[in-house]
């Protein structure tokens, strides 16, 4: 049976909702600084993701075992430990000790930056065995919106709108090597829509130019993150020609692309049934600051492509370029130069440095929880305060200063602050020292109890924690002298 005008009609829109759900993603940069770790401790980096302003689902679905190094033979992995939650109130985050998986749910409302600390334990270890775990960031960040055009199959145009979260220094020094996070919002693949059955999505990809003013750093690129469907599916690519992961239309009418450019693939033969919530991963890059001072570099997406399966029709294939929310839904919609999803700032000098100047007070004792207030430099919008390899929580930030609660540990630590503008340098001016306060002593007994005035009777005092005793007092003003002492008596 020919499928009527207003049958296909219905079969496109059902396909472009269903792009909606993988379209949201591409690379660019660095999931993040390396966590220190304590020796036998596994190697832990710190983890982006995005959540969708305002909306409270699906969840995102984040696999933690790529930000190991060596992956699940390196870990325990029923060990993965949320150590501290994002703002109160801001989600809903629990894991899945069967893999590693980090599921976060945003409270309605939730706006700005939220960060959660995590740990991995090595092989055997559980939280919080000493030496054995190493604590790291996901850092959780809204989406921002870009809308794509695309003729789908030469039967109707759609208007298409990905939302992105993307991790990009505000500026960067001339010839300094940045790093920069972009992550989809997770998304769903509606089971239906207008009586058509979806049957699934695959074959997705998306274009990122990568700015004159930037230089790529090679074999930067890393793929992390993703939900059981697509983590380890999911590849991206440095373009400088044409091949079968280098797909992008090069200055061709509507679409823009030119070398180099990141490309990301959802690998052949991968797909998302329709009714299914998708969390796809976080890319990344690193690049050098090549361009001149005073160069704004933006970032944003030139082309995406997705093909959905959908009933009766079968197979429709999207392949999308830059249009805006407004530009028709005719057969062709407008193109329209994107804004940025976000932009860095070639500087001369370095604007932006994070540093800790000092640490008040300086000490505390070794089971945590000390108010303690750090002091320095480019500290607002801080996402991690670490004392040693252990992770703080953020209480309160400016420019200028934090408020953290000290977490356990042992000896003299380095307090370091990691913010938009990286992770502050090592001092002496950032040590804490963490102390074993000894309880104060008790007495319980003496066993004598009289003695003459002019004084002279020797008095065994038993108690606790009486070692190294500096002074024994009968009554005020009335000191004895000590002649011996342990942790359980005196001898005065």
């Amino acid at each position: 049976m020919r499928p009527t005008q207003g049958t296909v009609a219905g079969i496109v829109r059902a396909a472009a909702v269903a792009a909606a759900a993988l379209v949201a993603l591409v690379a660019s940069v660095a999931v993040g600084v390396e966590a220190a770790f304590a020796t036998g401790a596994p190697s832990v980096a710190n983890g982006f993701a995005a959540y969708s302003p305002g909306s409270t689902s699906p969840s995102s679905v984040f696999d933690a075992l790529t930000l190991v190094t060596g992956g699940a033979s390196s870990v325990n992995t029923a060990s993965l430990t949320i150590v501290t939650q994002p703002a109160s109130g801001a989600a809903t985050v629990s894991t899945d000790a069967s893999h590693g998986y980090i599921n976060y749910t945003p409270a309605s409302g939730t706006t700005g930056n939220q960060t959660l600390t995590f740990a991995w334990c090595a092989p055997g270890a559980t939280y919080p065995t000493a030496g054995s775990c190493t604590t790291a960031t996901m850092t959780y960040q809204p989406g921002v919106t870009e809308y794509m055009g695309a003729n789908v199959n030469n039967i109707q145009g759609v208007i298409q709108p990905l939302t992105t979260a993307v991790s990009l220094p505000p500026s960067a020094l001339v010839g300094s090597t940045i790093s920069a996070s972009i992550a989809p919002v997770p998304s769903s693949v509606p089971a239906s829509q207008g009586g058509v059955s979806v049957n699934y999505a695959a074959g997705f990809s998306v274009v990122l130019p990568i700015p004159s003013a930037f230089t790529y750093v090679p074999n930067s690129i890393t793929v992390t993150g993703g939900d059981a469907t697509t983590s380890g599916h999911f590849h991206a690519t440095y373009c400088t020609a044409a091949s079968a992961s280098c797909t992008a239309h090069i200055a061709s009418g509507n679409y823009k692309t030119v070398y180099p450019y990141i490309q990301t693939m959802l690998d052949s033969g991968v797909t998302v049934s329709g009714g299914s919530n998708v969390s796809i991963p976080t890319v990344s890059a690193s690049f050098v600051a090549s361009g001149a001072a005073g160069t704004v570099v933006p970032i944003a997406y030139t082309e995406f492509i997705l093909t959905t399966n959908v009933q009766i029709v079968g197979s429709l294939t999207v392949d999308g370029y830059p249009s805006c929310s407004s530009c028709s839904s005719g057969l062709d919609p407008i193109y329209q130069a994107p804004g940025p999803l976000a932009s860095t700032t070639i500087t001369a000098t370095d604007p932006h440095t994070v540093a800790v100047t000092g640490v008040a007070p300086n000490n505390g004792p070794e089971a945590g929880g000390t108010s303690v207030t750090i002091t320095g430099s480019d500290l607002a919008g801080a996402t991690a305060v670490h004392f040693g390899t252990a992770a703080a929580t953020i209480t309160a930030d400016t420019a200028s200063s934090i408020t953290a609660t000290s977490p356990p540990g042992t000896g003299a630590v380095d307090v370091t602050v990691t913010g938009p503008d990286g992770t502050s340098a090592t001092s002496s001016a950032d040590q804490f020292t963490y102390t074993n306060i000894a309880p104060p002593p008790t007495v319980t007994s003496i066993d004598t109890k009289t003695g003459p005035a002019g004084g002279g009777t020797s008095v065994t005092i038993t108690g606790a924690n009486l070692q190294n005793a500096t002074a024994v007092n009968f009554g005020p003003g009335n000191p004895g002298t000590i002649t011996a002492d342990s942790t359980s008596s005196i001898t005065a």
